[in-house]
């Protein structure tokens, strides 16, 4: 093959959306933390067992439904400006905990779910946060 002479449409595939199927009587919305638990999307939580995967793109309300019923579309590597809970430090590069599906801490929590990685401390109050989920699990 010889070397490119003009400009090439080379497909891609976007590796940091992701689709994932809701969990029964869930609502996500748009802009939360998502965690994955027994295979189902669910708004993140201090809660055992949930592991971080994304952002959520949209609002799904999959309050009526059953699990798989509805998908939600999310960012799975992403920087994005959450709220945050300083207990020591917020220092860039450091592993942070999740508090609720939109808030962050230093500290472990009970359950030490990891929410990302901190990018830059904004103040003690927010953060932004580097997620990538095949960095922290």
């Amino acid at each position: 093959m010889a070397a490119l002479t003009a400009d090439r449409a080379t497909e891609t595939q976007e590796i940091s959306i992701n689709t994932l199927p809701m969990a029964a009587s869930t609502k996500i919305y748009a802009g939360a933390l998502v965690a994955i638990d027994a295979g189902y999307a669910k708004p993140a939580a201090d809660t055992a067992f949930f592991k971080v995967v994304g952002l959520a793109i949209e609002q799904v309300d999959n309050s009526g439904g059953a699990a798989g019923a509805l998908n939600i579309r999310i960012r799975t590597v992403v920087i994005a400006r959450f709220d945050a809970v300083e207990t020591v430090r917020l220092n860039p590069g450091s592993i942070l905990y999740v508090v609720d599906d939109h808030t962050v801490g230093d500290a472990t929590g009970t359950n030490s779910i990891k929410a990302g990685i901190c990018w830059q401390k904004i103040s003690t109050t927010e953060v932004w946060l580097y997620m990538d989920p095949a960095a922290l699990h």
